[in-house]
C-alpha cells in the first residue's frame, strides 16, 4: 500500500472526523431562545409537529440539540466536498464503546480511492482498496493510545468524532429561521437556517473546562487554517424533537466545503470486527516518531 494512499486514508479521515463534530458547542442557551411558558408538550416539537403550537427556530434546535446528547450510538451517511474534492460515506459508530466503522470514497487525482476505516480494540484499522499489499497486509494499524491527546478520535481534543457535533454550533447562531417543511427519509421534519461566526461559536465554550475548550479550539482552527471565518448552516428536525440532516457549508480561501450529515438508526447496537492479523500492518511505532 503505497505511502500515498496512507496519507490519502488519513487525510479523509480527518475530513470525516471533521464534518462529524468539528465544531460542538455546549452551551445550550448561547442562541438567545428562551422556552414559551404555559404551552402544551406538544409544542415542544421542532419539526413535523402536525399543528401543534409553533415554537421559535432557536427553542426547536435547542430542544433537538439536547435530544442528541442522550444519542450513545447511531448509524450515518455523508456527503459533499471540502477543498480536498468530494467524499461520501456510510458509518456506524458507538461513542461510549469507541466503535466505529466507516466505508468513504472520495480524493482527487493520484490520491482519490476508497477506504474503510475501523475504530476497535483502542486502534485504528485503514484499508485502501485496490492498492497492492505489502507481505499481504492489506490493513494499516495505529494504536490510539500511542497517539498523542489531539489525535485520538475518542478522547480529549480529537473528540470530534461524535457526528452529532455539528448540530451543536447551530445555537451559536443569531440569524435562525425556519425554512419549510420537507421530508427527509421518508420523516416529516422542519427545515431551519441560520449563519454562525467562528468566534460565536468560541464564545459558547469559553466556560468550559480546559480539555473540552482545546478540543474545539483544535477543531475551529482547522477552519481558520482553511481560509473560513463563517459557516451557513441547515437542520432538519422531526416531529420527536431528533435531529433528522444536518448541513454545513463555508466559503474558504482553499475553495468551497459543503458537507450534509444524514442520522440514520440511533441507539442501536454497533458491532465492529478486528480485520485478520495476518492482514494488519501496525504503524503505531512509526506514529509515535512523527
Amino acid at each position: 500500500m503505497s505511502v500515498i494512499r496512507t496519507k490519502a486514508a488519513a487525510a479523509l479521515l480527518a475530513g470525516a472526523l471533521l464534518a462529524g463534530g468539528a465544531v460542538a458547542c455546549n452551551d445550550d442557551s448561547s442562541s438567545g431562545g428562551k422556552k414559551k411558558t404555559g404551552s402544551s408538550s406538544n409544542s415542544e416539537n421542532g419539526g413535523g409537529n402536525n399543528g401543534a403550537v409553533e415554537v421559535s427556530p432557536a427553542v426547536a434546535i435547542q430542544k433537538a440539540v439536547k435530544n442528541n446528547k442522550d444519542i450513545k450510538s447511531m448509524t450515518f451517511t455523508m456527503k459533499g466536498k471540502t477543498p480536498d474534492g468530494p467524499f461520501e460515506a456510510d458509518a456506524a459508530i458507538d461513542m461510549e464503546k469507541s466503535l466505529m466503522s466507516m466505508k468513504m470514497k472520495g480524493g482527487m487525482g493520484t490520491e482519490a480511492g476508497t477506504f474503510e476505516i475501523r475504530v476497535v480494540d483502542k486502534a485504528m484499522f485503514m484499508k485502501a482498496d485496490g492498492q497492492p499489499s505489502e507481505d499481504g497486509k492489506t490493513w494499516l494499524k495505529v494504536n490510539l493510545t500511542t497517539l498523542g491527546e489531539g489525535e485520538d478520535p475518542f478522547s480529549g481534543a480529537g473528540a470530534g468524532t461524535d457526528p452529532t457535533g455539528e448540530a451543536e454550533s447551530m445555537t451559536a447562531s443569531k440569524d435562525l429561521k425556519k425554512v419549510g417543511e420537507e421530508k427527509i427519509g421518508g420523516v416529516q421534519t422542519t427545515h431551519y437556517t441560520g449563519t454562525v461566526t467562528l468566534d460565536q461559536i468560541r464564545e459558547t465554550f469559553k466556560g468550559e473546562d480546559p480539555k473540552t475548550r482545546a478540543k474545539h479550539e483544535k477543531s475551529l482552527k482547522e477552519y481558520e487554517d482553511l481560509g473560513a471565518d463563517k459557516l451557513t448552516m441547515d437542520m432538519w428536525i422531526d416531529g420527536k424533537s431528533q435531529t433528522k440532516q444536518v448541513r454545513t457549508r463555508s466559503e474558504t480561501k482553499k475553495g468551497p466545503i459543503d458537507m450534509t450529515i444524514v442520522f440514520g438508526e440511533i441507539n442501536v447496537p454497533v458491532t465492529v470486527e478486528t480485520p485478520p492479523a495476518a492482514e494488519v500492518m501496525d504503524l503505531s511505532k512509526t506514529a509515535t516518531q512523527s
